[in-house]
């Protein structure tokens, strides 16, 4: 099942699905993809080929992993990764070819894949190019492991007129709940053999129903859902789930958060404020603010913006917040994983995490906030984490116009734009600082693909927690992705790819 228009950061196409396979099972297992290219020495080595193989999957959070392996010079490539649950997980070659497997933790999944000519044009591949031909890759077992999952997937699920039916009908949601095992039942009973499925396909069902309630705007008290199975379990519309409650948080509690934040500010509470400045808040609270009055705060919360109190407070003022609305709407486990995604995203302070009362959610969140920040080749170290590497950049450059490239390794079309930096370089030689941040790759890729250009720029090594950052910052949905900053600080999102040289030349 090979997706060529697939989007990796954008997290709502994803079916990976989450689900137990054991409803005590609880910790981490090392699950092994390896395969074998048994056409690889006769591969043309003019054609263009990625030469990595990737395994996306949710950790417990719902957050997204990946890790990559090159492909060897005797064609083989071997991965590794620690998963708890049953996974569907999307293995991946570059970025216009893919697929899923249902993974179970502990296994080792072998697959024999060959890669063919593929003649289509996408932009920032060459054409021809070789691609992998995922859909009989699969040996021994998963190979009818993974006939089952994708007829019901791609076949049953969304065919099925009955499973339709059933986000359509006005029924309270927890009748609805009630109606999916008979839903599914005729055609589980004709794969007995794989029960694993039944499992998942509950729980894709039941997060669906959540999910489409909630983007038709129907308001629900979570806290009375009539879960599927004792334990909950997981899948992509989970995590389609997760992301959805933060806009419906905003939405009740917005208001009330800029509310308290203002007014910590207009008490002084980090910076000194003069009588015209708090009578501007004042005229803020009571909605008589004149354009003037807003002028007057804006600069003033420019002024505190940048201060690590004001930081904290803000930050603790939108998690207190969003802590209460879980726990209004959502039963308490669901709440945990929520909250805990937030201290991950928004505040990145590990003293947040006492506001979690699992232990386990408490250490696993701490160690992703402990990771090492970055790695390095050729420039000194960060010194900070997320977008603030864009303000050190600023501050190391200061004055300079700084062009910036967002690529991963296994991103065919990032690598075929360097071809154009040699040219950029000469041409623009002390007007532009060229700086190039790699993500979501493995960092040894990194460094061989650097250490082969044969052009010299500014390299960055990014760890996932800065990328997500950058991501959530810059609102970056795919690779490759590039950023143009000119020397007075006004920054261009979504700038121009490196072969489109011509652009920069009208706005310098």
């Amino acid at each position: 099942m090979i997706n060529l228009n697939y989007n990796m950061r954008t997290k709502h196409l994803l079916i990976g699905l989450f689900f137990l396979q054991i409803a005590h099972l609880s910790y981490s297992k090392e699950t092994v993809l390896k395969g074998l290219i048994p056409n690889y020495r006769e591969l043309d080595s003019t054609v263009y080929m990625d030469k990595s193989i990737s395994v996306i999957y949710f950790d417990k959070l719902g957050r997204d992993k990946m890790v990559s392996s090159l492909i060897q010079n005797d064609g083989t490539f071997q991965l590794s990764f620690d998963i708890e649950k049953v996974l569907d997980v999307q293995i991946k070659s570059g970025t216009v070819s893919n697929t899923w497997a249902l993974v179970i933790p502990g296994d080792t999944i072998n697959m024999n894949l060959r890669y063919n000519i593929c003649n289509q044009k996408f932009q920032g591949l060459p054409s021809p190019f070789y691609q992998p031909d995922f859909d009989n890759a699969f040996v021994g077992k998963y190979a009818l492991i993974q006939k089952q999952f994708w007829d019901f997937t791609y076949n049953w699920l969304i065919k099925n007129e009955i499973a339709q039916k059933l986000y359509k009908t006005s029924d309270p949601l927890n009748e609805k709940i009630g109606q999916i095992p008979a839903i599914l039942k005729p055609y589980f009973d004709l794969h007995k053999d794989n029960p694993l499925l039944y499992e998942w396909g509950v729980n894709y069902l039941f997060y669906g129903l959540l999910n489409n309630l909630i983007r038709n705007n129907v308001t629900l008290n979570y806290k009375s859902i009539a879960y599927p199975f004792s334990e909950l379990t997981e899948s992509s519309e989970y995590s389609v789930f997760l992301g959805m409650m933060g806009p419906k948080m905003s939405q009740k509690y917005g208001n009330l958060i800029l509310h308290d934040v203002y007014k910590a500010v207009a008490k002084g509470q980090f910076s000194q404020i003069d009588k015209e400045e708090k009578m501007a808040f004042n005229h803020l609270f009571d909605n008589s603010a004149t354009s003037k009055d807003t002028v007057i705060c804006k600069k003033v919360l420019k002024r505190v913006v940048s201060y690590i109190a004001f930081k904290n407070f803000s930050d603790s003022i939108v998690l207190a917040y969003n802590k209460s609305f879980y726990n209004e709407v959502l039963p308490d486990h669901l709440s945990e994983l929520l909250l805990a995604n937030d201290i991950i995203d928004r505040s990145k302070n590990i003293s947040f995490i006492s506001m979690l009362h699992s232990q386990d959610l408490r250490d696993y969140v701490a160690n992703i906030l402990n990771e090492p920040t970055s790695a390095k080749i050729n420039i000194a170290d960060f010194k900070y984490s997320g977008s603030a590497i864009i303000k050190d950049l600023l501050k190391k450059y200061k004055g300079q116009n700084i062009y910036i490239d967002i690529w991963a390794t296994w991103c065919g079309p990032c690598r075929s734009e360097f071809q154009y930096y040699p040219g950029l370089i000469e041409k623009y030689l002390g007007k532009v600082v060229f700086v190039c941040l790699c993500a979501s790759s493995p960092e040894e890729t990194f460094k061989t693909i650097v250490n082969e250009q044969t052009f010299k720029v500014e390299h960055y090594f990014l760890s996932a927690s800065q990328y997500e950052e950058l991501q959530h910052e810059f609102k970056i949905v795919a690779f490759p992705h590039y950023i143009l900053i000119d020397k007075n600080g006004n920054v261009k999102n979504n700038s121009f790819r490196p072969s489109s040289k011509d652009a920069l030349e009208g706005v310098l």
